[in-house]
């Protein structure tokens, strides 16, 4: 989707890769968005450097790149194969839900700047990068690798599960210098 280009998806439709080949890319002024939502049946490689607003995402073992300056209004992002890649440089990164589906083991987001999650968080990886932040309603962990760099912050208002079969929490194994106000979260700049 070029600059100008819209796409609107209506309630009740989603649009569907075919295949590898059938991957989505939105250019900075591109936009996707509407009721509906988007499904990448065989994975790939898809992108967005515009503006994607839809009821659901489901990157089906592929990797879905939402890069810096982009805007990602997802009211449930899911990952509902094996290796699903969840990829945020985005502060405008804003999602209500993230089930997890059985068949989803080794899924990961990985987030370079700043998701808001109103709900769910459950996931089976989370690498959250330096000075990048997550927040959420409720957080369960799969039983994966949970990963802070320097300043990485994770802020579950509500319920948390942690322990899934196996779980790893890594944190930066040198201390920072840097220091953030008491409403760091909010001071983020990506």
């Amino acid at each position: 989707v070029a600059d100008g280009g819209k796409i609107i998806i209506p309630s009740g439709v989603t649009l569907q890769s075919n295949d590898l080949l059938a991957n989505i890319i939105v250019m900075n002024g591109g936009e996707v968005s509407g009721a509906g939502g988007l499904t990448f049946t065989s994975g790939g490689n898809n992108y967005n450097g515009g503006i994607i607003s839809v009821s659901s995402l489901n990157n089906n073992g592929g990797t879905f790149y939402n890069a810096d300056g982009a805007t990602l209004n997802v009211g449930i992002l899911q990952q509902t194969a094996t290796n699903s890649t969840f990829i945020n440089w985005s502060k405008n990164c804003n999602i209500n839900t993230t089930p997890i589906s059985g068949s989803a083991s080794n899924s990961v987001i990985k987030n370079g700047c700043k998701i808001a999650i109103a709900d769910a968080l459950s996931v089976y990886n989370l690498y959250i990068g330096n000075t990048a932040s997550v927040s959420c309603g409720s957080f369960y962990d799969e039983g994966g690798i949970i990963s802070f760099q320097s300043n990485a912050i994770l802020t579950v208002s509500g319920q948390s599960e942690l322990g899934g079969n196996g779980l790893t929490i890594n944190g930066p194994t040198a201390r920072s210098e840097e220091r953030f106000s008491r409403n760091a979260e909010t001071d983020i700049v990506c």
